[in-house]
């Protein structure tokens, strides 16, 4: 009965319902004699499905790594729009979540601080748009603010999809926060995001606008100044460091918004907290990062580091790209993605490093059986996890590394002339160029492949599946060196006819 009635008190003292349940926590779950607990070291990462949030931490030590990823549907007014937002600490707070709760009504939080410019996430800016509770356009999302919202269980909140694949050594995120944006802007924003412990980054993103003036940018925040320098940012919070380098778009547009009077700018106006006591973890500055030209769809790709505060150079770090297969390696550690999303049969990319590294593929067909093939040599056969994710090691040397779904064959002999599931003209353009052709399909090297072929030399005649008999074959490869003519075509025909 006493309890009843503390508890009843508790609750009353609240100022309103949120705030009293809160009162009723520390009644029921408040133990003042509890011993003090530690994270176990063997759980690095926490994610929640319901608030879409992932915490990945390196350990349990006071100056040890720690980064934070956003993507969750929307549950009520208090949630930012800043899906696709991560946050890094390392002895200091380097990427962070800008701004600062000033009140439910204030003009920081309305203007800023909810809004997508002050997370590190993707702006898409349509001349025009209207958001809700701020009259500023930033060019970011819009994830319901209604008042009906909390008497409509059926209200639609689905504003992003996201899966965490997790070991020891790293974390990988795939996160689809496309339906954060109204959809008269977007069709396709996309974000990957891996954390290789201790200290490395990579993230991918695709953006693809429903008009290509939409100015599409990358936002980075930090606490204090930050140095731009080729595409390559550093800056520093307490003896913690972080560098970043664009790797993707080419040239890219970077602006540095800070400063006195512009720490916390929305559209060119600033909207200060006020308060120095809570100003140390903030976020001041900014950079955006942007296309240097107008694209329907754009890729995104960036490699982080973070280190002590007196390093002066990031690891040694380099795009991959072949077609359809882009990445990036940063000191040991590669990463490989589909430049468009879809999930891949292969994959292929070329690099050199003079320490081993831990390679780890994306966007494949979870479930398949992938062959891993290094300067023609087989390294291993791996299945696809439930994420679509293969992993291995590749020792010291220069390196050629194919990944190809079952059985399928490559010529390895014949340079250039593979046949990749999509778009085989992006690399291969024609395989006359190769002195090969394709065995299943005449075309395949010069449009839209539908499945890996083998492209083989001219004088391997194809198996008799693929064509009839030898005389058709001959016919065929004539065709394909261009010795037929508008004198011999009819001859040609007839041949066919009777193939």
């Amino acid at each position: 009965y006493i309890m009843d009635n503390y508890i009843g008190e508790l609750y009353q003292s609240g100022t309103n319902s949120f705030y009293r349940a809160g009162n009723v926590g520390a009644i029921l779950w408040y133990d003042p004699d509890s011993s003090k607990k530690t994270i176990p070291d063997e759980r690095l990462t926490g994610y929640s499905p319901v608030l879409g949030e992932a915490i990945m931490r390196e350990g349990n030590s006071v100056d040890d790594q720690t980064a934070m990823f956003h993507c969750g549907d929307n549950y009520g007014g208090h949630a930012h729009d800043d899906n696709g937002h991560f946050s890094i600490w390392y002895k200091g707070h380097l990427a962070l979540d800008s701004g600062f709760y000033t009140g439910w009504s204030s003009d920081h939080l309305k203007n800023y601080a909810g809004r997508t410019v002050a997370h590190n996430t993707i702006t898409v800016y349509k001349p025009g748009e209207v958001f809700d509770r701020t009259s500023h356009n930033d060019g970011g999302q819009q994830l319901t603010d209604s008042p009906d919202f909390y008497g409509d269980e059926n209200m639609d909140n689905d504003y992003c999809d996201m899966n965490l694949y997790t070991t020891n050594d790293l974390d990988y995120i795939n996160s689809d926060f496309t339906n954060s944006y109204k959809d008269d802007k977007v069709s396709k924003v996309t974000r990957q995001f891996i954390y290789f412990r201790p200290d490395k980054f990579i993230v991918f993103d695709r953006v693809e606008s429903t008009q290509a003036s939409y100015k599409k940018s990358y936002l980075l925040h930090s606490q204090n100044d930050m140095t731009i320098d080729n595409g390559e940012i550093s800056f520093t919070d307490g003896n913690g460091k972080l560098f970043s380098k664009t790797l993707l778009p080419d040239d890219p547009e970077i602006v540095k918004i800070g400063g006195t009077n512009q720490e916390y700018t929305n559209a060119g106006t600033n909207y200060p907290i006020n308060n120095p006591s809570v100003e140390t973890t903030t976020g001041k500055y900014r950079a955006e990062i942007s296309p240097p030209n107008d694209n329907l769809f754009d890729n995104f790709l960036h490699v982080m580091q973070t280190t002590d505060s007196n390093v002066n150079n990031m690891a040694v770090y380099e795009l991959l790209e072949s077609g359809n297969s882009i990445g990036a390696k940063i000191g040991d550690k590669v990463a490989m993605f589909s430049r468009t999303g879809e999930s891949l049969s292969q994959m292929q990319y070329t690099f050199n490093s003079t320490m081993s590294t831990q390679n780890i593929i994306t966007n494949l067909k979870s479930g398949y059986e992938y062959t891993v093939e290094d300067e023609g040599v087989e390294v291993e056969s791996i299945t696809a996890n439930e994420y679509g994710v293969i992993e291995y090691s590749l020792p010291t040397g220069d390196h050629d590394v194919v990944i190809y779904e079952g059985d399928l064959q490559l010529c390895a002999d014949i340079s250039g002339a593979n046949c990749i599931e999509g778009s085989c003209d992006n690399d291969y353009t024609n395989c006359n160029t190769q002195n090969a052709y394709c065995e299943n399909s005449l075309s395949c090297c010069v449009g839209t492949c539908t499945e890996i072929m083998d492209c083989l030399p001219y004088e391997i005649e194809p198996c008799s599946e693929c064509y009839e008999n030898n005389e058709m074959a001959s016919m065929v490869s004539d065709w394909t060196r261009g010795t037929i003519t508008s004198e011999n075509l009819l001859d040609y025909i007839n041949v066919w006819k009777n193939c």
